[in-house]
């Protein structure tokens, strides 16, 4: 009987170590490899997809393990009052700008670009054309916090040009903290429409973009910084030249339709 005991708590301990690897691994998930170097990326939660492809090449190639905090870039902002990182990734410049005036970075690199569009359920069944149609009686509209998640954000900013954000905002059932919430809202039907970047709703075979003429023009910049706090400085430059790179970062971005740097943004037809 004791030595089934023994044996019982043996398979404890290794079953305790499995779970501890798995809840600290790298940024594309699995186990942590131990005495090797390390990064904190702040990032935000729209460009996890993406990310993770540069992150998996970039740790495959230099044996360096980033650990990644996925949440809204307003979210991961305030978390660097209290928390110590290495990177932090922004899903708009607006962002990495408050972070600049805080004192947490000397430096923004701009990487990728994109844009808010309407996401309606494939198909588009509620015939949703234009924004006015999200204040439309007893459709279900989610939104992005504006205090929490980027595209929540650049939403508000332009859609206050107009006076629509308001009764938009007044008519939504609900207001999520980043962008993947609203489109998971969408595709899900618990909603029947919501604000999503073009690139989110390109990610969702279950979404439909509805563009529209006012967020077309007001591209967003995807940019990252290397903090203060940075410990590793060269390996954080690093990571940052594998985004910047033509055959790694821009075209993984490029696939998963963002706008990249390397190449003009595209022309907008009014």
């Amino acid at each position: 009987m004791f030595r089934y005991q023994k044996y019982a708590a043996v398979s404890l301990v290794i079953l305790a170590g499995l779970m501890t690897a798995l809840a600290f691994g790298p940024g594309r998930g699995g186990f942590r490899q131990s005495g090797g170097p390390t990064l904190t990326l702040f990032c935000a939660a729209g460009v996890r997809e993406p990310i993770r492809e540069v992150i998996e090449k970039f740790e495959a190639e230099t044996g360096v393990i980033v650990e990644t905090r996925y949440a809204g870039s307003g979210v991961l902002l305030s978390s660097l009052r209290l928390e110590d990182a290495d990177l932090y990734l922004a899903a708009d410049r607006g962002y990495l700008e408050q972070a600049q005036e805080r004192g947490l970075t000397n430096r923004i690199v701009p990487f990728a670009r994109q844009h808010p569009v309407i996401a309606v359920q494939a198909g588009n069944p509620k015939q949703i054309k234009s924004l006015a149609d999200l204040t439309r009686e007893k459709l279900r509209v989610t939104l992005p916090d504006p205090e929490r998640a980027a595209i929540g954000r650049i939403a508000k900013q332009l859609l206050e040009e107009s006076s629509l954000w308001e009764p938009i905002w007044q008519h939504a059932m609900l207001q999520r903290a980043t962008v993947n919430d609203v489109a998971n809202d969408i595709k899900l039907e618990s909603a029947d429409a919501g604000i999503v970047w073009n690139t989110t709703a390109a990610q969702y075979r279950e979404l439909e973009p509805i563009e529209i003429p006012q967020f077309q023009s007001a591209e967003s910049e995807i940019g990252i910084a290397v903090l203060k706090t940075v410990k590793q400085k060269e390996l954080a430059e690093k990571f940052i030249g594998y985004l910047l790179d033509e055959s790694i970062g821009q075209s993984i971005f490029d696939n998963y339709d963002y706008g990249v740097i390397s190449r003009k943004p595209t022309e907008v037809t009014p």
